[in-house]
């Protein structure tokens, strides 16, 4: 298992799947506009199952936003605008001044955000 960050809101995640997870294959919903002095990363997740519904569709479980909020951004880097994207792998990793967000996709935009303070907070359910 990974460690979670020491940030706030890290320990709901773990409460929420069991523990850090690396946010593989969850959909990235919303970045911060191009400027933004604050903003946040909206990511859609949820368990699959090994066994199939009626349809043939993998089960699924425990739905939740992830929310990761961001303020005083110094730097904002996005590949494009492409949203939803598919997040290949997503680290949080403290740097000098803050926190950076580095993600990459298997589908839609790439990034990496560097802001003076960060907090999470998971939201049970599906996105609205």
């Amino acid at each position: 298992m990974r460690q979670p960050p020491s940030i706030p809101g890290a320990d709901s995640v773990v409460a929420w799947w069991g523990s850090w997870i690396s946010f593989h294959d969850f959909y990235l919903l919303t970045v911060p506009p191009a400027g933004a002095a604050d903003g946040e990363l909206r990511i859609h997740g949820w368990v699959t199952h090994p066994e199939t519904d009626e349809k043939g569709f993998f089960k699924q479980s425990k739905d939740c936003v992830v929310r990761l909020l961001l303020s005083g951004i110094r730097s904002l880097e996005v590949s494009s605008s492409q949203l939803p994207a598919i997040i290949f792998t997503l680290h949080i990793e403290a740097v000098a001044a803050g926190w950076a967000v580095v993600w990459d996709s298997s589908y839609g935009c790439e990034g990496k955000i560097e802001a003076a303070d960060l907090s999470l907070v998971v939201e049970p359910g599906r996105p609205m």
